[in-house]
């Protein structure tokens, strides 16, 4: 992708936060706060000791924060372009998790349309991965979005999720993590 389309890519997509009212009932500040709080609790406990890892499933719920502005997950989680809701759905038994981010929001409390999934996910001791497949609905034109989510089950028994991830949004790069509890 040239230069200019880049320009005109991140142009719309920040446009695009600029688009619409709130989305999910939460403004870009207290998404930011519940993020942050997730995100900072998260990233720095331990890991779930495998042998603590529970069964049956369990439903996650958080925040999202990504960037079409860097590619660096670290400047994407101080510097969020948009914030969004997650829900992700862990079974523990069969190894597979999947979920959604939606609802996202921009700095200036706008919302905008479209939702990124977790296709393929699958479970492995304390740590999951996923890849994520959506799209964004950018002045009127849907916008494919890929990339790959790797991330850590924390607390003693799983009670939270920290992810990170990276992909591109129309050929534009993106980063962003994930922090969510049961």
């Amino acid at each position: 992708m040239s230069r200019a389309s880049l320009a005109i890519f991140v142009s719309l997509f920040v446009f695009l936060t600029g688009c619409s009212s709130s989305g999910g009932g939460k403004s870009y500040a207290d998404l930011a706060a519940e993020g942050q709080t997730l995100i900072a609790r998260f990233q720095s406990q331990g890991p779930t000791p495998i042998g603590s890892m529970p069964t049956g499933s369990a439903v996650y719920n958080g925040v999202a924060a990504i960037s079409s502005q860097t590619f660096n997950v670290n400047s994407a989680i101080a510097n969020p372009e948009a914030l969004g809701t997650v829900t992700l759905n862990a079974n523990f038994d069969s190894g597979s998790i999947s979920g959604s981010m939606t609802n996202f929001v921009g700095r200036d409390d706008s919302s905008f349309g479209g939702s990124i999934n977790l296709n393929n996910g699958s479970i492995s001791g304390n740590v999951f991965g996923a890849d994520l497949v959506g799209q964004a609905n950018v002045s009127g034109q849907n916008v494919n979005i890929v990339g790959d989510l790797a991330g850590v089950f924390v607390g003693t028994a799983a009670q939270g999720i920290y992810a990170e991830f990276n992909g591109f949004g129309g050929g534009v790069p993106l980063a962003g993590a994930i922090g969510a509890e049961r």
